[in-house]
């Protein structure tokens, strides 16, 4: 009953396969990984400049106190499903096919008020119902597991935040569940921006 538009060359890509493949496009031009649980950016003083994309650990930063940010938590659902779709879904909810064949995603809330970042069993039947308004069979799929993470957002309006926040280091969040497709651009203007010394993309 619900209306749609089908995108022949949609694709659904699955995240951590597509980081794991960024990584190594990264390292085969130069990039050096260096694991660090940093804090402040007085702990990379000694880089000429920093791109903070921390999701929703960008607030911690003391430069970002003055952006207009605010944590959203949201919740998936790992289902089975009876019978595997051959494309992903997406409404006012999601139906994405995962890495395993017989699994699936449905998901997701946008939680403003929270009490912790734990997964809510409560939440499964509301996600069910926003799956099932535009594919009624999702109501019979098995839920395994209920997931949750936090994620950033603007306080306004849906676009990405990428600006220079202090006189060595930019800030590359709020991408939001449409960042995919435009991650990438920006990016590049960042870069861009940064070698040619400019303060905005």
């Amino acid at each position: 009953p619900a209306p749609g538009l089908w995108i022949p060359s949609g694709v659904t890509v699955f995240s951590k396969l597509y980081l794991q493949g960024l990584a190594k496009a990264c390292a085969q031009k130069g990039v050096r990984w260096q694991p660090r649980h940093i804090t402040s950016l007085q702990q990379l003083a000694e880089y000429e400049q920093v791109v903070l994309a921390t999701g929703e650990q960008t607030l911690q930063f003391a430069e970002c106190a003055s952006v207009d940010f605010q944590i959203v938590k949201g919740q998936t659902l790992l289902c089975r499903w009876n019978q595997q779709l051959p494309c992903s879904l997406i409404g006012m909810g999601h139906i994405t096919a995962t890495e395993q064949a017989t699994l699936c995603q449905i998901g997701s809330t946008y939680e403003h008020s929270f009490e912790d970042a734990r997964a809510n069993p409560d939440v499964a039947f509301e996600l069910l119902q926003k799956a099932a308004a535009f594919y009624p069979p999702a109501l019979d799929y098995e839920i395994q597991e209920v997931r949750a993470g936090l994620r950033i957002a603007p306080r306004t309006g849906y676009r990405p935040f990428a600006a220079k926040v202090a006189s060595k280091a930019w800030v590359f969040s709020g991408l939001g569940s449409r960042g995919l497709l435009y991650h990438a651009v920006i990016g590049q203007k960042i870069a861009a921006a940064i070698v040619a010394g400019r303060e905005e993309i």
